[in-house]
């Protein structure tokens, strides 16, 4: 569902998640966009030619149409977030691990809004999970400036 039209930019689905010890999610792929923050356990993702481990506080970020699998090698809590634009964006897919923890505040406001089920929560958590595509966004545009720096210095 959309909410509020204008306001936000993103139709988002979000949901919690417990993998289990040794679960394998096979090679897929999606017409949106995939976001997958990790409360606890650790695994591997595989995208594009990329591997990163992941464990507690890390995420990553598949863009639409790009093959990717998943492998947890010990029982893993997450979060997932699809999301499709309503207006172009470029956002690549990465995988990194939360070290301001400015993701991870987020996403656990996301859990206890889906988790509580307050009135309103299905809209509260769209907005938070706005705010981190908003974060990702800034984030991938600040490094995109410092690379683009970098080659007018030398």
């Amino acid at each position: 569902k959309s909410y509020m039209k204008g306001l936000v930019m993103f139709d988002t689905y979000s949901f919690t998640q417990k993998r289990e010890n040794k679960f394998v999610i096979n090679p897929h792929v999606h017409d949106k966009y995939e976001f997958v923050y990790f409360f606890s356990g650790k695994g591997t993702i595989k995208y594009m030619n990329n591997v990163f481990d992941f464990a507690k506080r890390s995420y990553f970020v598949i863009e639409p149409n790009v093959s990717h699998c998943h492998f947890y090698s010990e029982q893993s809590n997450c979060l997932i977030i699809w999301f499709k634009p309503n207006e172009q964006i470029k956002l690549k897919s990465t995988a990194k691990n939360d070290l301001q923890f400015e993701i991870s505040t987020l996403c656990q406001k996301i859990r206890d809004e889906l988790e509580s089920k307050a009135l309103n929560f299905d809209k509260m958590a769209n907005a938070l999970a706005n705010e981190i595509i908003f974060h990702l966004i800034r984030e991938q545009d600040k490094k995109e400036e410092n690379t683009d720096c970098w080659y007018y210095y030398f």
